[in-house]
């Protein structure tokens, strides 16, 4: 399958701007792999101790967009063309390991590959991968599980407390 352009990409993730992370798919294998692009901004980078005056991308930004692109994935596999009252859920990690912090102006190239997609129970396993000019970023083992959710369910709200 060739790439996924940003309209279908929303239509897939419920994220929008800022949360929204992935910027491309280049490339998806429905059942195997994708490969997807985020242009890293001012907007997700911050100053961070160590190297005063270099901003840089969070790991957790990192984890995120590879979050995104294994979902993506997970979609295609699952034959699901839209969200259709599905959420799916970070659920786990494993084996991460961090090699640079991507800085304003990276491209980074995030690849993710199915492990394992247990449809009956509606979990996933993805081993995901981030590059910059083939220099690792970080790699992981992520698990992933999707639930059906209505707009009437109620969402809990989050105690400032």
């Amino acid at each position: 399958m060739s790439g996924i352009d940003s309209s279908e990409i929303q239509r897939l993730l419920p994220h929008r701007y800022p949360f929204l992370l992935v910027d491309r798919i280049e490339r998806c294998e429905p059942g195997h792999r994708i490969v997807g692009w985020k242009c890293v901004s001012r907007h997700e980078c911050k100053s961070l101790g160590g190297q005063p005056g270099r901003q840089t991308m969070p790991d957790a930004l990192v984890l995120e967009v590879m979050a995104q692109v294994a979902v993506i994935l997970t979609f295609k596999t699952l034959d699901m063309s839209e969200r259709s009252g599905q959420l799916f859920f970070f659920a786990g990690i494993d084996k991460t390991r961090f090699q640079r912090r991507p800085s304003i102006g990276d491209r980074m190239l995030v690849e993710a590959r199915v492990e394992r997609i247990m449809k009956s129970r509606g979990v996933g396993r993805f081993s995901t991968r981030a590059t910059i000019d083939n220099q690792l970023v970080a790699q992981a083992t992520m698990l992933a599980a999707v639930r059906a959710h209505s707009d009437d369910q109620d969402v809990p709200a989050v105690s400032g407390t």
